[in-house]
């Protein structure tokens, strides 16, 4: 199926909208983004799924793709609260015209699905998922009815090769949910999350970093940042990734970044005043590479150091010195990190590091993690984590330097984190603790920060295009303006010369 397939496939469902009595006005609040089409359905056509799962029907336009897209003998089980349109719609801030106000979500859904020819291939149920909550019973705190149904679900129709959650996007309600859909999973089955990108993808990134920690054998993926407008987040069992997911197996320091490791490693040590310095990297130097100037660097190699060798090399390690660590712990084990923090803790020292939070594809790592989990494994070593980004000249304070086609915007080491045993005034005005209180609040500020640098990037680059695009049509007007007069002189002279010939 190829692009102008998808476009068919979506022309199809939007008409059938319009024949059940939908103008394209209000249709055009339901529709999926052209990209978010083409990215849904490439997951389901790679897997082929017989046994799917949405959570959030809505008016079925997932539903329809869905039903359309996947093979003859493929059934869908669509949940929703199914409440009468506009009190979905009107709790959402959409406006709901003049349309049917009390026709229920799915009741339009099933309409659609007849006029289109697969109903028999969807089984609808009403009620909450793994909630009783819905958008208009949180807005507006008002008691829920919804009866949760998710069990039951699970229960006669599991397990799932594939399940879509786009249903409550509150960030307990992510969790939830796809705690819920997890324990109906095929062994190879994959879980889509939608809004990770956009207007709700701090509140549903963070329900799925939360689902993420408790269930670590679980990987998560989505496009990167810099294409703005793509916002499925895919889920699967590490074991078995999906054929287009790539998580890093070492560490992406881009040249936009890397002229800013310097002075804040640099700023760090100025402050500290360490014993002792040395880098802990996977497999070559990064910071040897940028040549301090009378900071000499020792080199710890990670990549093939199992975590008992990496303790007999920390054994030496110089008490009261800094470790720093760029991008490195992301592409390591909990065994091997909780063997550096230990070694911190022991001799006294302190560690810079600079991670990429899961996540995005192609640029997070093999073992990143999110914040909460670094603090619990800090923790555990009788560490803290704390905030080094404070320091003003962070790679995240740079964020909205323009970048080339050649090197996006993205979340690549994102992350400048201090960790210590010293809980000192003097500690604690420089580096503020990161506790799991915060943890979350902080990752997404760093992660809207990416987010915000790329789509202003974005909307930069679309602007100058457009500029040029201008320019070069104004220059075409003019080479065709200047035609037009030259020919006007030449039939002037013409005329002339020759007063007896028709020009």
């Amino acid at each position: 199926m190829d692009r102008s397939d998808y476009r068919s496939l979506f022309q199809r469902i939007v008409s059938a909208f319009e024949e059940e009595g939908y103008p394209h006005n209000i249709i055009g609040q339901w529709t999926l983004p052209e990209n978010d089409v083409e990215d849904m359905l490439d997951a389901l056509l790679s897997k082929r799924p017989k046994r799917l799962l949405e959570v959030g029907t809505f008016v079925g336009m997932s539903t329809m793709l869905l039903a359309l897209a996947s093979d003859d003998d493929a059934h869908i089980v669509s949940v929703d609260p199914n409440y009468p349109i506009s009190r979905e719609m009107l709790s959402m801030g959409s406006s709901i015209g003049e349309v049917a106000h009390e026709r229920r979500t799915q009741e339009i859904a099933k309409a659609v699905a007849q006029r289109l020819g697969v109903d028999e291939k969807i089984t609808f149920v009403s009620g909450g998922f793994a909630v009783d909550s819905s958008f208009a019973s949180r807005r507006t705190d008002e008691a829920s009815d919804i009866s949760v149904v998710g069990a039951e679900i699970c229960k006669n129709y599991g397990p799932f090769d594939f399940v879509l959650v786009d249903g409550l996007h509150y960030a307990d309600a992510v969790e939830e949910d796809l705690n819920l859909a997890a324990s109906a999973m095929a062994q190879s089955g994959i879980m889509l999350a939608h809004d990770c990108i956009g207007m709700w993808g701090t509140n549903v990134r963070t329900g799925v970093k939360r689902f993420l920690l408790k269930n670590p054998e679980w990987g998560f993926t989505h496009k990167p940042y810099a294409d703005v407008y793509r916002s499925f987040g895919t889920l699967f069992r590490r074991d078995q990734p999906p054929v287009k997911v790539n998580m890093r197996a070492a560490p992406l320091v881009p040249a936009t970044v890397k002229p800013w490791l310097f002075p804040l490693v640099s700023n760090v040590i100025n402050l500290l005043q360490p014993n002792g310095t040395t880098e802990l990297f996977l497999d070559h130097s990064v910071l040897g590479a940028i040549k301090f100037k009378n900071l000499e660097f020792e080199g710890i190699k990670l990549g093939v150091a199992s975590p008992n060798d990496l303790n007999v090399n920390l054994l030496n390690l110089t008490k009261g010195s800094i470790l720093v660590s760029v991008g490195a712990l992301d592409c390591i084990d909990d065994a091997k990190v909780c063997a550096v923090f230990e070694a911190v803790n022991r001799t006294n020292s302190n560690m810079l590091m600079f991670c990429t939070f899961p996540g995005e594809n192609d640029i997070a790592c093999t073992h990143s993690r999110s914040l909460p989990r670094w603090i619990e494994l800090a923790n555990e070593a009788g560490l803290d984590i704390r905030n080094a980004d404070t320091l003003s000249i962070a790679p995240s304070r740079f964020s909205f330097i323009r970048r080339g086609a050649s090197e996006p915007q993205s979340s690549a080491l994102s992350a400048p984190l201090f960790l210590t045993a010293d809980r000192s005034r003097e500690i604690d005005l420089l580096f503020p603790i990161i506790d799991r209180y915060n943890a979350e609040r902080v990752e997404e500020q760093w992660l809207l920060d990416v987010h915000y640098a790329a789509a202003f990037d974005k909307l930069l680059s679309e602007h100058e295009g457009a500029a040029s695009e201008i320019e070069r049509l104004k220059g075409e007007r003019d080479e065709l303006l200047c035609a037009i007069s030259q020919s006007a002189i030449a039939r002037v002279l013409l005329r002339r010369k020759l007063p007896n010939l028709s020009v």
